[in-house]
């Protein structure tokens, strides 16, 4: 039987509240996160994001959810 909990969850960006200032990518230990501040995008590579939620502990305005 397959187990749906043990399924990778990958960080949601709340664009209403990042900043765009580049600490997750630059905390991100799989190089999964790239932020565009000019066209106000965050794209996360679910094929090299761990869900270690680094991110997510870092953000300093809280816009990253769904990791922990």
């Amino acid at each position: 039987m397959y187990n749906k909990s043990f399924e990778p969850k990958y960080p949601q960006i709340d664009l209403n509240k990042c900043t765009f200032c580049k600490l997750c990518e630059m905390v991100c230990p799989y190089w999964a996160i790239t932020v565009d501040k000019e066209n106000k995008q965050v794209i996360v590579d679910e094929s090299k994001c761990f869900g270690c939620s680094l991110c997510q502990s870092r953000c300093p305005v809280k816009a990253i959810s769904g990791v922990i």
